[in-house]
């Protein structure tokens, strides 16, 4: 596993887009346009998750939320994880936004998942925390499988978020405590 802020892939291997940098609240999301070049599924489908409304509305009430706990080293990876951030001594946490319907909840939940768990392996280090950020509240049992494998799931309500199970309470609760402290 990697070190912190360090990538298990190799230096040569490495893009610029996917090269960490401050999350700017008020950069303008681009227009998905679809390409006709080789661009891999995975990259299509998060330049089109990245060109949503909601999911930028969500990362950017998650980001003010982060600024106004105390939290540093608040950044993103372009073409990879939404956001990741430091409280004091409590470690990094890497978040993933997802916008939620019924009809969608546990694609992408699912998808929050794998994806969490490739960012810890890529960008981040085998103690980061992993945490699922939504706009709508998910099922009792989708929150209940997420916390089994380490997830913590937060709904961002406009500015203010809420702990969804005993985890995401958790981080919420203990990361504002400690940058009180």
């Amino acid at each position: 596993m990697s070190t912190e802020g360090q990538s298990n892939a190799p230096q040569s291997r490495r893009r610029p887009e996917r090269s960490p940098r401050h999350f700017d609240p008020s950069r303008q999301i681009p227009t998905y346009q679809p390409s006709t070049s080789s661009e891999k599924p995975e990259e299509r489908l998060v330049a089109q998750e990245k060109a949503a409304r909601g999911h930028q509305q969500i990362l950017v009430a998650l980001h003010s939320w982060l600024v106004r706990e105390g939290w540093t080293s608040i950044e993103e990876v372009p073409a990879a994880l939404d956001l990741r951030a430091k409280q004091g001594g409590n470690g990094r946490v890497i978040f993933e936004a997802k916008t939620i319907t019924p009809e969608n909840e546990v694609h992408q939940c699912r998808a929050a998942l794998s994806q969490l768990m490739e960012y810890r392996f890529f960008f981040g280090a085998e103690d980061d925390q992993l945490c699922l950020v939504v706009d709508r509240p998910v099922s009792d049992s989708r929150i209940r499988f997420l916390e089994s494998v380490g997830v913590a799931v937060i709904l961002a309500d406009g500015t203010s978020l809420q702990g969804l199970g005993s985890t995401g309470v958790e981080l919420l609760s203990s990361r504002s405590v400690a940058a009180k402290q």
